[in-house]
């Protein structure tokens, strides 16, 4: 079974009393909004951008088998009052497991009102959850769909995403990035052995399980996520700034769409702003750019930074998708086997505006289906 962290749903769920700036907004708000805040551009708009894809026909429906009934759902659980977060699409409260009164997220989506495609959507996360058992991936723990409800349990992580760390504790070296990395290739080289593309790789769903300094990474929100095994990849989402060559040019597409996300992530870690951006917001320019791959290290930030990190994300950042490393071998790159003997020295005071700017307009960069909002990017300036 399998869970979900605050930032899966769409809502922040992590628990930050720390009185300092808020965190910016982070996508697992997103997620649990079910959706882009950023306004459907029409056929045309998307014809002229180069973008457009034709209607597509409902899918078909995601049957779940198991799961608890309403009855036995509420003889496990208390659902505590007030809500961590909500959105147009769900709803997420903390709940407690009656038995050992352990505490945990429950995504709640109202079935009245919401299309078929909403329903789906979740039915689809919580068929992708039930296959993943992992330490680094967001676990679900049961979920309930009832004649007016659907409820999903998932643990509940508190330590916020790899972005709020870096700007909260304005602490993070390329030792700690390693550290990072290291877990999410785990959790990609479970879920890819279980046939699952999650297709929305980026910061904001690499989330700490705790606020402890050495807590646990979990990859979250599988809410795009695909099981090979039902059906292939074929549409055009995700966040635009980590999308693969493949997934903007409407060809069938796998895994290793992921691990273009992670060779992105990487770069983005380690200066701040991702390697592939217009400084005009023009898409149409920017999906030309990430298709032809190509990049660069600015001086002003990648220096310091060693040669296996830029090694690994060229060897990540490659438009064939056979060329680039699997989950397996970015674990044995030296750069994540050597990985305590990187510098720890923190550069985050130099890359934290950068971040900051990125988390605002994370959310507003998603590729819904077949809505394209155009992405806003930040224009990087050197420290």
């Amino acid at each position: 079974m399998g869970s979900v962290s605050a930032q899966d749903s769409g809502m922040s769920m992590s628990n930050n009393n720390n009185g300092d700036q808020a965190a910016p907004k982070n996508d697992f708000s997103m997620f649990l909004q079910g959706g882009s805040l950023n306004p459907v551009r029409s056929p045309v708009e998307q014809q002229a951008l180069g973008v457009y894809q034709k209607p597509k026909k409902a899918r078909a429906e995601v049957v779940l088998q198991g799961g608890l009934n309403e009855k036995d759902f509420f003889k496990k659980y208390w659902i505590e009052a007030g809500k961590i977060g909500e959105g147009a699409f769900a709803r997420v409260r903390k709940i407690m497991r009656k038995e050992d009164k352990q505490f945990f997220a429950v995504k709640m989506v109202k079935k009245k009102g919401k299309t078929f495609e909403d329903i789906n959507a979740l039915k689809n996360e919580i068929s992708c959850l039930e296959k993943c058992d992992h330490p680094n991936v967001v676990k679900l723990l049961d979920w309930c769909d009832s004649p007016k409800r659907i409820y999903m349990v998932v643990e509940l992580l508190n330590g916020g995403d790899v972005f709020e760390r870096v700007i909260q504790r304005r602490k993070f070296s390329e030792r700690d990035a390693s550290n990072v990395i290291r877990q999410v290739a785990q959790a990609l080289q479970h879920i890819h052995s279980k046939n699952i593309v999650h297709r929305d790789m980026k910061p904001d769903n690499v989330m700490y399980l705790t606020d402890e300094q050495e807590s646990m990474i979990k990859l979250i929100d599988f809410g795009l996520a695909n099981d090979l095994d039902v059906k292939p990849c074929k549409t055009m989402c995700g966040t635009i700034h980590y999308c693969a060559p493949e997934v903007l040019s409407n060809v069938p597409y796998g895994t290793e769409s992921d691990m273009w996300g992670l060779g992105i992530i990487i770069y983005t870690l380690l200066c701040g702003f991702p390697p592939f951006f217009d400084n005009n917001n023009n898409l149409k320019n920017l999906h030309t750019m990430i298709k032809k791959g190509k990049f660069h290290y600015p001086d002003a930030f990648f220096s310091e930074v060693s040669a296996d990190a830029k090694d690994l994300i060229n060897k990540l950042l490659v438009v064939s998708p056979q060329k680039r490393l699997t989950a397996a071998q970015v674990l044995k790159h030296a750069w994540i086997t050597k990985g305590q003997q990187l510098s720890n020295i923190s550069f985050a005071d130099r890359i934290q505006d950068q971040m900051k700017q990125i988390a605002q307009l994370g959310a507003k960069e998603d590729l819904q289906l077949e809505n394209n909002p155009e992405p806003k990017t930040p224009t990087p300036e050197p420290s």
